[in-house]
């Protein structure tokens, strides 16, 4: 996902009004300092791509409750790996200035960049 982010960070004018917005789901390892490494290996730009964390609860409030996201915490028996920690969802959401969800799109499917791209530009054709 966060490939296809650094796409889009591309593929939008430095100007454009859209901004990127990525949220941690593992809050305690990530911490500012640790996102800005990690955002920095995929060249985000601040101005553009945000990539945030803050106090667990705020965060699962807003992927789950506010977008529509999967999210869980997987328990230690699941786990495959000691990055194996969680189940998200891969879905991307997209938001409009007034912090209305107008549209999730699998980011795992072939062509959902230009689905998104696409949707961005309407968006941005209707304020």
């Amino acid at each position: 996902m966060s490939r296809l982010m650094s796409e889009f960070q591309a593929a939008l004018p430095p100007e454009s009004q859209v901004k990127l917005l990525s949220l941690t789901t593992y809050p305690e390892h990530d911490t500012p300092e640790v996102l800005d490494r990690y955002g920095r290996s995929f060249n985000a730009n601040p101005a553009q791509w945000m990539l945030l964390t803050g106090p667990k609860k705020e965060i699962y409030d807003l992927a789950v409750g506010g977008l529509k996201l999967a999210l869980q915490e997987k328990r230690p028996e699941e786990r495959e790996s000691d990055q194996d920690l969680f189940v998200h969802s891969t879905l991307m959401a997209l938001v409009d200035k007034h912090g209305q969800l107008r549209g999730a799109f699998e980011s795992l499917e072939p062509d959902s960049k230009q689905k998104i791209l696409s949707a961005i530009t309407a968006l941005l054709r209707e304020e």
